[in-house]
C-alpha cells in the first residue's frame, strides 16, 4: 500500500485475472475464518472452491501454469538481494511461512482426516522446517 512502484509491477499484472475469476460461474471464492491468513493473502490472492469437472481443472491448469511462468520471470529479473539484508529477510520469510501454515483453521480439519502426526508432518513441510 505504501510502495507503489511495487504495486505496479506485481499486483496490477495479475488484478485482470482476479477480476475474471471473480466472473467465472464454476468457481467460488474462498474467505478464511481467521483473519490472520485473510491479511496474509495478497489483495489479488486466487483462493477458490469448485467442482471437480475437466472445465474446472482446465480452467486452473491454464491459470495456474500462467502464474508460474510470470513468478518464474519475476525471479530471473529479479535485482540481487544486498547482502547486508538477506539474513533478516531470510528470517522474515521464515516466520511467515511458518505462521501461515500453523495458524490455517484447515489444520483441524486434515487432523480429523488424516491424524495429528501426518498433519504436522505436512505443515513443517509447508514451511520448511524439515530441511536441512
Amino acid at each position: 500500500m505504501t510502495d507503489l512502484d511495487y504495486l505496479e509491477r506485481y499486483y496490477e499484472p495479475v488484478n485482470q485475472l482476479f477480476l475474471n475469476l471473480q466472473e467465472e460461474p464454476s468457481l467460488s471464492m474462498y474467505t478464511s475464518k481467521s483473519v490472520y491468513i485473510r491479511q496474509f493473502m495478497s489483495p489479488i490472492g486466487l483462493c477458490y472452491t469448485s467442482p471437480a469437472t475437466n472445465d474446472t481443472v482446465n480452467l486452473v491448469r491454464t491459470f495456474a501454469n500462467e502464474m508460474l511462468e510470470r513468478w518464474i520471470n519475476w525471479v530471473d529479473e529479479a535485482e540481487p538481494v544486498p547482502e547486508d539484508i538477506r539474513s533478516a529477510l531470510a528470517e522474515r520469510d521464515l516466520f511467515l511461512r511458518r505462521s501461515s501454515a500453523e495458524r490455517d483453521p484447515g489444520n483441524k480439519l486434515a487432523e480429523q482426516m488424516f491424524g495429528k502426526e501426518l498433519t504436522d508432518q505436512v505443515m513443517q513441510a509447508l514451511w520448511g522446517g524439515d530441511r536441512n
